[in-house]
This record gives structure tokens, C-alpha cells and sequence, in this order.
């Protein structure tokens, strides 16, 4: 029913009238009818958008979950025009001509996306040479992205975006070669950074089933765990980020029912012992087989492929931890030793008792926080480090 109802408004939506890879920005230059014809084509989308339209549009968003989540707004638009009868035609065509024909190519189809995505007040670009076009995205501070090619510009930071849905942003298929350009507006406009995901789509269909093993004080347990597959596919569109997949990662277990199951098996345990019980849960190679030098991926990937190294252990942990228990933002921070390249958590406690634990024997990180290393296995808990490192340490807060 979901799928015909947005099948009817698009129906509706006619004519109206880890180290950033930094890549060379030129200005357009007026000369080159090449270059004028994007930002024309650019242009004559942009303010064809009616508020009409834009509505057709909202209304789509909050039938699909992501009503003011602009990062994934941005996903479907990439979808939804993916999805349409591609012309090989070197043309460009406006958003209008794309909506009346039901057809579309590539550069068409960025143009497109970057053109709503701007009229919503989200701050997208168009960059492009002879060869390549990309979405360039700016983020907000907040995501913490560990690297990815980026273009700037006025002053802000752009990562690229290939236009399919199963790469993440700033991941190229191909190494990029020229100078990049972009399409500027007839005014100026106010465009903010696309925040955090906050809600995530309705994903039907198959699910990945695997069976979740871990012990703890010398009893096992079981999960048998179910991941919608297309949240696997959507979360492989997510940057390379620490608190951008943490937070996708809360939405993603809560999908999968885990939260709840530990959530009763952790019942009647104190603060101490509640955290060193989801401690052993990512220390498991019955969870994570630990690999070295992992790229970081979304926590469904992680659970999917049952492997990660201490970036997405990490990430996977801050996640599990603001599911299962009440810790916020402020409790939790990643620590990183960047001389040995290791990433962990460190977390303040928040009950006498955990207090007084972890100040006889924990290794506090300052401010009342203290060490919880996933990537530490063997006879650990909440506040053990590893003696390989150093004092040099960063804390990275939100």
C-alpha cells in the first residue's frame, strides 16, 4: 500500500514551470559553453521548484520514515531517479522534462537531486570536469568522518558521492582526474550541513539471520538475530564516520530486536557489571572475529559479515550502549592513540558503586571517564588498557 500511495504522488509531481583526499576546485568560467550548460540546466531545475512541488515531495519523505532526515532524503531522490528508464543522450535535461517523460541520464539526474536537495535548504553541490559528476555533500562537524575524496569550496568541505545507493560517501569507484567545477546559484542562498541521521526508511523484504554467541562469567548465551537486507544495502551509503554511524547504528539495533534481548538478560546487574556484560558481547568471536586494518562499516554491515577492527568495534559498542542502557551523548567519547592507530571508547559511570570500582582499578581517560576498549579481549573490563599504549591520547567529543 506504501508503494502505491508514493507511486501516486510522484504521479502528482509534474512541470510547474581516513585523511581526506582534497581534490582541485576551479571556478566555472562563462567561456565554456560545456560548463554554462550544466549550471543553465541547474538553474532552470532549481526554479521550476514550485512549493507544490516541494510538497508532493514532504509528503513522500514522511510516508517513508525520513520526513527532516536529509541525509537519507538524499539516498532516495538517488534511488528514485536510478530507478528510471536511462537514456543514453548527452543532454541535459531539467527536472520538469525528467517528471513528464519518466526518463533521465546521469548528469540529468544529478542535477535533479542536488537542485531539491538545495531548494529544501540543504547544503549539496554539483562538482564535475569533462569526464566525471559527482553530489558533493557538506556535513556537519558533528559526523566526525575519518577520511574520504572532498572538494573545497567557499570554505566548506564537500565529500563526493558516487550516484548509486551502495557506496559511502567520499569512496570513489575510480581515481579522479582533472579539475572539478561547480554550478552556482542566480542569489545567494542560506544552506545548512546535513546533521546526523535521525530516523531511517521502512525496509521490507529479506532479512540475514545469524546466530549471536558470546559467555559471560562462565555462562553462555544465545541471540538469533534478524537484519532486514536492505538495511544493509542503505547503511553502505553512510561516510566513513564515528559519530555518523553511532548514531545510524542506535536506529539500525533497534531494528534488529537486540537492544530489547540484552536489555532483559542484563536486568538485576549493576551499572559495573551491566557494561562489562555488553563489554564480553563485542569481545566475542562468536559476534566479531577481530581483523586488522578493517574498514569501518555501518554496525548492520558489521553484524552481517561478523567482523571489524577497533573503529567499527568501537562504533558498534557506543552504539550498543545507548540502545541497551541510558547513557547519552555526554556520558560516552572515542579515545584515540593515534601513534598506534587504536580507537576505543572511553565512558563515565554514573552510580557510586561504579565509581568507586573504577577508581581503585580503572585507567581514567580525565573528567571522570574512564577506558572501555573492545578491541581488549581476554581477562578485561571497563577500565582496562593496554599496556602497548601510550599517554598520547585524543579524546573526540561530539
Amino acid at each position: 500500500m506504501r508503494k502505491i500511495i508514493i507511486t501516486l504522488i510522484l504521479a502528482s509531481i509534474l512541470p510547474t514551470s581516513f585523511a581526506a583526499h582534497a581534490l582541485e576546485f576551479h571556478k566555472n568560467k562563462k567561456t565554456i559553453t560545456q560548463l554554462d550548460e550544466k549550471t543553465e540546466c541547474y538553474q532552470n531545475s532549481y526554479w521550476a521548484i514550485s512549493d507544490s512541488v516541494l510538497e508532493s515531495w514532504t509528503r513522500i519523505f514522511v510516508q517513508e520514515g525520513i520526513d527532516g532526515n536529509p541525509f537519507a532524503m538524499t539516498i532516495y531522490l538517488i534511488e528514485h531517479f536510478s530507478r528510471m528508464r536511462q537514456v543514453r543522450d548527452d543532454k541535459c535535461l531539467v527536472l520538469d522534462e525528467i517528471s513528464s517523460s519518466g526518463q533521465t541520464n546521469l548528469q540529468s539526474s544529478v542535477i535533479a537531486t542536488c537542485a531539491l536537495m538545495r531548494k529544501m535548504g540543504w547544503d549539496l553541490q554539483l562538482f564535475y570536469n569533462d569526464d566525471e559528476i559527482y553530489l558533493g555533500i557538506y556535513f556537519s562537524d558533528v559526523w566526525e568522518i575519518r577520511g574520504g575524496h572532498v572538494v573545497e569550496s567557499d570554505g566548506r568541505t564537500y565529500y563526493l558521492k558516487e550516484f548509486d545507493t551502495n557506496s559511502p560517501v567520499g569512496m570513489l569507484n575510480k581515481k579522479t582526474k582533472g579539475h572539478f567545477h561547480r554550478c552556482y546559484d542566480a542569489v545567494e542562498l542560506v544552506l545548512e550541513p546535513l546533521p546526523l541521521v535521525q530516523s531511517l526508511p521502512w525496509f521490507d523484504g529479506e532479512y540475514h539471520e545469524r546466530k549471536l554467541k558470546w559467555e559471560y562469567q562462565d555462562k553462555s548465551y544465545t541471540y538469533s538475530m534478524r537484519i532486514p537486507e536492505k538495511q544493509v544495502q542503505w547503511t553502505q551509503n553512510i561516510p566513513l564516520s564515528l559519530y555518523g554511524m553511532a548514531a545510524s547504528g542506535i536506529l539500525e539495533l533497534q531494528n534488529t530486536g537486540l537492544p530489547d534481548h540484552l536489555q532483559r538478560l542484563i536486568h538485576g546487574l549493576n551499572e559495573y557489571e551491566r557494561v562489562n556484560f555488553l563489554l564480553k558481547f563485542c569481545q566475542s568471536e562468536g559476534v566479531f572475529r577481530y581483523k586488522k586494518d578493517e574498514p569501518i562499516k555501518s554496525v548492520s554491515e558489521q553484524l552481517q559479515k561478523g567482523r571489524n577492527d577497533c573503529d567499527g568495534r568501537s562504533v558498534f559498542l557506543y552504539s550498543l550502549l545507548r540502545s541497551v542502557m541510558d547513557y547519552t551523548d555526554d556520558d560516552i567519547v572515542f579515545a584515540l592513540w593515534p601513534d598506534q592507530l587504536h580507537l576505543a571508547l572511553s565512558l563515565r559511570p554514573r552510580t557510586a558503586e561504579a565509581i568507586e570500582i573504577l577508581g581503585s582499578k580503572g585507567y581514567s581517560t580525565g573528567n571522570g571517564f574512564y577506558i572501555l576498549d573492545a578491541t581488549y579481549e581476554g581477562e578485561t573490563y571497563w577500565g582496562s588498557k593496554m599496556d602497548v599504549l601510550s599517554g598520547k591520547m585524543e579524546i573526540i567529543t561530539r
